[in-house]
Formats: structure tokens, sequence, C-alpha cells
């Protein structure tokens, strides 16, 4: 059980992980596309700033793509494992895959305000509910 607990960010496994920081620059991630998002706007149709625009476009991407691999990397592939006695590990697949899709939407769309509204409730929700599968994870591991 211990090792369930103690896996890393890096995959070697290092040992050093921080899941609250993980949801935070997560957050950051989403605060930094709505902060995109307003500037890809602001250049939109302009005349002479193509550039800037194209700037803003590539860092939209980046940010969201960010948020897949905190996801994937980090909590799909090293935080959260399969537990038949806990009903949260299903939920924490399924909120984890529409974070995903949410990013990917972003991507795909310029005018995408409505995705990062429900990414970030959604990112809220299965953070607590991360909180609850850690702590249930842990009250076993006192139980050992």
């Amino acid at each position: 059980m211990l090792a369930q607990l103690a896996q890393a960010h890096c995959e070697i496994p290092c040992g050093i992980y921080d899941d609250d920081l993980r949801f935070d620059l997560i957050f950051e991630h989403i605060h930094t596309l709505e902060k995109s998002i307003a500037e890809i706007k602001k250049y939109e149709g302009k005349k002479n700033n193509n550039q800037q625009f194209v700037r803003w476009v590539i860092n939209k991407e980046k940010h969201a793509t960010e948020i897949q691999d905190i996801v994937t990397q980090y909590f799909l592939t090293q935080r959260i494992k399969p537990n038949p006695n806990h009903n949260h590990y299903a939920d924490l697949v399924a909120y984890f895959h529409e974070m995903m899709v949410l990013a990917m939407q972003v991507k795909q769309n310029a005018n995408s305000e409505q995705e990062i509204q429900k990414l970030h409730k959604l990112v809220e929700k299965t953070q607590k509910t991360y909180q609850e599968y850690r702590n249930y994870l842990e009250s076993l591991q006192k139980k050992s």
C-alpha cells in the first residue's frame, strides 16, 4: 500500500510528489487560457498584429496541452490506482478524461469561454473527490 502512496512526479520514481501543487498548476494553466483567449480576441482581425495573434494562439495551445500532460502523466499513470473497495476510482477516471477532452476543445476553438468555465468547475470537483480518495488510501495504510 505504501508504494501506491509514494509515487513520483517524474516516472523514475524519485519519490517526490505534491498533488496540491499539480492542482494549483492546472488552475494556473486555466487562468492563462482565459488570458490567452482575451488577447486572441483583442488581436483578431486587426492589421499589423498577426505576430501577437499567433503568439497568443500558440500560448493557448501550450497551456491546454500542459493540463493534458499533468492529467495523464501525473494523475492517471501514477497517482490513482484501481481499487474495487472505493467508488471514487471510477469517478476520478471519468473526471480526468473529461478534463482532457475540455482541454482539447479549448485548443479547437478560439471562443472557448464555456469550456474553460466547465474545466474550472470540473477541476474543483475533481480535487475534492481526489482528496477523499487519498484520505481513504491513507486510512488503509494506517490500518496495516
